[in-house]
This record gives C-alpha cells, structure tokens and sequence, in this order.
C-alpha cells in the first residue's frame, strides 16, 4: 500500500478561502516546471485496483490469479472486518468483487456499511445462492451485478473491464 505524502498546496493542508488556496497553489507552480508538479500530483492519486473479499482462500487465490493475468493490480482479503479497517488507510479506487455469505460481515452488510461511510466502490457479488430472497430484495448502493458460482470468467472479466474503465 503506497504511502502518499501531501504537500503544502494540498487541500488537506490549506485552511484559507477555497479561491486563496487555488491562488496559492498556482503562483509557484507557474515559475517552475510545470512537470514535475503534475507529476507529484499524479503520483498521490491511487490507482485504481480490484478488492477481492471472500472468506475461502480457495476462492481468493483463484480469482486473485485471474485479475492479475489480466493486469489489474488487486488487493485480497478475506475478512470483512479487515477490509473494511483497511479503507481508512487508503480510500479505494476501482472495485470490489466479494462473497455473499461470510461469517463476520455478509456482502450486503459490507456494502451497506460502505455507504453510511459514504464510499463509492461499484460492486460486483460472486455468490451459490443467488436465489436468496433476501438478496434479489435487496438492492444495495454500489451493487451492480451478482454472478452466480460457479463463476463464467467471461462474464466476470466482462464486468470488471467495465467498472474499471468508468
């Protein structure tokens, strides 16, 4: 996990008027090398990954495998309380593809917690009961597609090339 250090043009770091900080920000900037500073902003953007939650290792490592032969970076967990703990270090970029059923948290419970932390990560739910009742009522912010398992990769790649190209 990159550690990103803020300058002191960054807005975490400005407590002046919005138009006093974009002053600021920009007069030194216009005397140097306008590279080397676009270079340090693009630098503290995370890029953006695939977060994979599942509680079988089996599961993790597979489709860990299939993410990264496509040449998405990927973070893995399989915990929902870690995953979850682990967003205050970085916020994420990308999306997540998680399990349904999980002893600590389910997936509908990590995506609602998502929300009332107000995360935006599009979600993509792998599940073996997507007839549950409480799964097809429920329709959580974030969700944007369940795949049934056994999982179709095509169908998966398919999705995750299109959460991460938005």
């Amino acid at each position: 996990m990159a550690l990103v250090t803020y300058n002191k043009y960054s807005p975490l770091n400005m407590k002046k008027s919005a138009s006093k900080q974009l002053h600021d920000a920009t007069i030194p900037v216009l005397g140097q090398s306008h590279g080397s500073r676009v270079n340090e902003c693009i630098a503290a953007v995370p890029a953006k990954k695939v977060y994979i939650l599942d509680d079988d290792n089996a599961v993790v490592n597979a489709l860990t495998m299939l993410v990264q032969i496509m040449g998405w970076p990927v973070q893995a967990y399989t915990s929902s309380a870690v995953f979850l703990s682990s967003l205050q270090l970085e916020p994420p970029r990308g999306c997540l593809l998680l399990d349904y059923q999980m002893p600590d948290y389910d997936g509908l419970a990590v995506l609602n917690e998502l929300n009332r932390r107000n995360i935006k990560l599009p979600a993509v739910m792998i599940t073996a009961h997507s007839d549950d009742p409480q799964l097809i009522q429920t329709t959580p912010p974030g969700l944007v597609k369940i795949i049934a398992k056994p999982v179709n990769e095509d169908v998966l790649l398919a999705s995750i090339q299109s959460l991460m190209a938005s």
